[in-house]
C-alpha cells in the first residue's frame, strides 16, 4: 500500500501560519550568516567610504586582531568558530545594532545578547554607543570584563605569534627555537608548587639557525639565555666566534660581536624571545587553555586544594569555576575571568604583569546544596572528581607539593631540617657530606623520625621538625593529613 508522503488536513487548516512565516522571512530576508555579513559589509562602505579599497575584509580582519583569511574563511563558512566574542567583534567592526548584531549570532549560530548577563550588558550599551572594537576591549577591562576573546589558539598560531621575521639583511633565517627551561630541563611538573608558577617560564634558551644569503654552505647558530653566543659550523662542529658571556669569552677566546649584520640577527633573536615569554604568560594566564588546572598546598598545617575549570559546554558565556577545598574549608565561586594564578600573585604583580585586576567573583557558594544552577553544580562536581584524582596521586607519590627526592640529597634534607646531630651524621675523607650513623631517632611527638620521614614530610612542603611532629600529633600521621572530608563524602 503507498503511504503519501503529505496528507492534508482540513482541521490543520484552520492554523495556516504562511502568513507570518512570509512576513518574517521579508524581515530578516537571509538565509546564511555569510550573505548577512556581506550585505553589511556592503551597506557600510556605500554609507562611510567612497572607494570599496578602503573598507574591505582586510581592513575588518586588522579591526578585529585576525587574519584576513582567517576572517573569509569564517564568513564563508568554510572554517568554524566556537568564538563567540569573534562574531561579537565583527558586529562591532561594522557598527551593527544590537537587533542586528542578535541577528548575525543567532544565523551563525550563537546565543545572542543578553541583558541579564552583566558582560553582556555592557557589550549591548557599547553597541548603541557605536564604539570601536578596540574601545570596547577597554570598556570591558574598565568594568572588570574579560576581554573579546577572538584569538585562535594552536600550535601553528603559536609559532606566529612569536617569530614574524624582519627583513631580510645579509643574512637568512632558517629556524628558530624558543624553549622556556622549565621544558628544556628539569622536571618541575610533578612539584606542584611550581607546575603552574609564572615564574617557572621567566628564562627561555634561544636558538636561530642562519644562512649568508644565497650560500648555503656557511651556517651560523646564535643561542640566547640571558647571554648571547654566535657559532659558525665548521667540518669539525660548530665554533664559537662571539660572546658576551664571561666564561666563554676567557675560555674559548670570543669577544663580544662587532659584525653589525650578526648584531642585528642578535636582536632580532632577543626580540623573538620576548615575544614567546608574553606569548606564554598570557596563555599561563587563562585556564581556558588547560581545560581545567588544580594544585595543592600546605596551608598552615592544612591541606589544601584549589582549582578552576572553563565552561567548555557555553563558551560564549565566558564562565569560569574556581573551588577551594581542605578539612576546615569548602568554597566555590564563579567569574568571568581565569582567577587562577591569583594564588601566585599578589593584585599589584597580577596588574603588572597582565594589565589588568584580577578577575571578581560573581558568584559564591560554601556548599554544594546552596548550588540551584544545575549546569554551575556540575561543573563543580566535575571539579571535585579531578581533586579526587590529584589527591590520589599525591597519596600514590606520583605527584608532590614539592618533589624533593628530585632535587635533594641525603645531606641536604639533613641540613634543611637541622638534624645531623639527631642522626649522629659524620663525613670521611673520600666524601665530606653528612652521612646518617643512625636510622631514625625520636622526635618532640614521642615517635620514630627516619630519613624517609623527612623526605615525605618535605614532599608534602613540610620543613622543620616540629611541623612534622605537630602535623603527626594533629592528624594521627603523615599520611592522614592528606585526607579532605568534602572528597570522601562526595565521592562515595
Amino acid at each position: 500500500m503507498n503511504i503519501p508522503i503529505h496528507s492534508t488536513n482540513n482541521e490543520a487548516c484552520k492554523y495556516d501560519y504562511s502568513k507570518y512565516i512570509k512576513a518574517t522571512k521579508s524581515e530578516t530576508q537571509y538565509e546564511s550568516f555569510s550573505t548577512f555579513i556581506d550585505e553589511k559589509i556592503i551597506k557600510y562602505r556605500k554609507e562611510h567610504y567612497d572607494d570599496v579599497h578602503d573598507f574591505n575584509r582586510a581592513v575588518i580582519a586588522k579591526m578585529i586582531g585576525i587574519s584576513t583569511g582567517t576572517l573569509t574563511k569564517i564568513v564563508n563558512g568554510r572554517q568554524a568558530t566556537r568564538k563567540r566574542d569573534l562574531i561579537i567583534a565583527l558586529c562591532f567592526a561594522l557598527k551593527l545594532s544590537k537587533y542586528e548584531a542578535d541577528q548575525a549570532l543567532s544565523l551563525y549560530p550563537m546565543a545572542p545578547l543578553n541583558p541579564n548577563n552583566l558582560r553582556d550588558l555592557v557589550i549591548i550599551h557599547a553597541l548603541y554607543d557605536g564604539v570601536s572594537v578596540e574601545k570596547l576591549n577597554d570598556i570591558l577591562e574598565y568594568h572588570h570584563f574579560s576581554k573579546l576573546n577572538v584569538v585562535r589558539c594552536n600550535k601553528k598560531d603559536e609559532d606566529r605569534n612569536f617569530y614574524v621575521p624582519y627583513s631580510s639583511s645579509q643574512y637568512e633565517e632558517l629556524s628558530v627555537d624558543i624553549v622556556p627551561y622549565c621544558i628544556a630541563g628539569d622536571d618541575v611538573a610533578l612539584s606542584l608548587h611550581s607546575r603552574y608558577d609564572p615564574e617557572t617560564y621567566k628564562e627561555y634558551h634561544s636558538t636561530m639557525l642562519i644562512q649568508k644569503t644565497g650560500d648555503n654552505k656557511i651556517k651560523y647558530r646564535i643561542t640566547y639565555d640571558g647571554n648571547y653566543n654566535v657559532e659558525q659550523e665548521t667540518a669539525d662542529g660548530w665554533k664559537c666566534l662571539y660572546s658576551n658571556n664571561c666564561f666563554d669569552q676567557e675560555f674559548l677566546n670570543a669577544n663580544e660581536c662587532t659584525d653589525e649584520e650578526l648584531n642585528i640577527e642578535i636582536e632580532k633573536l632577543k626580540e623573538y624571545t620576548d615575544r614567546k615569554a608574553r606569548y606564554i604568560h598570557s596563555m599561563c594566564n587563562d585556564t581556558l587553555y588547560y581545560k581545567y588546572r588544580l594544585n595543592a598546598v600546605n596551608n598552615n598545617g592544612e591541606l589544601e586544594i584549589y582549582g578552576e575549570i572553563f565552561g567548555y559546554e557555553h563558551p560564549e558565556l565566558h564562565e569560569y569555576f574556581q573551588i577551594e577545598i581542605s578539612s576546615s574549608k569548602c568554597k566555590f565561586t564563579k567569574s568571568n575571568g581565569s582567577r587562577f594564578l591569583a594564588k601566585y600573585l599578589k593584585h599589584s604583580e597580577w596588574k603588572k604583569m597582565y594589565g589588568m585586576p584580577v578577575p571578581t567573583e560573581t558568584n559564591s557558594y560554601s556548599s554544594l546544596a546552596e548550588i540551584q544552577n544545575k549546569e554551575w553544580r556540575n561543573q563543580f562536581l566535575t571539579l571535585l572528581a579531578h581533586a579526587q584524582e590529584l589527591l590520589d596521586q599525591i597519596k600514590e607519590r606520583k605527584v608532590f607539593l614539592v618533589n624533593a627526592r628530585a632535587f635533594c640529597d641525603i645531606d641536604i634534607i639533613i641540613d634543611i631540617f637541622n638534624v645531623a646531630k639527631e642522626f649522629d651524621c659524620y663525613s670521611t675523607k673520600d666524601s665530606p657530606f653528612n652521612i646518617p650513623h643512625k636510622e631514625s631517632f625520636i622526635g618532640p611527638d614521642g615517635k620514630p623520625i627516619t630519613i624517609d620521614d623527612l623526605y615525605r614530610a618535605a614532599e608534602l612542603d613540610i620543613f622543620s621538625i616540629e611541623d612534622l611532629c605537630a602535623i603527626r600529633s594533629r592528624y594521627g600521621s603523615l599520611e592522614r593529613f592528606l585526607h579532605i572530608d568534602i572528597l570522601s563524602q562526595t565521592n562515595r
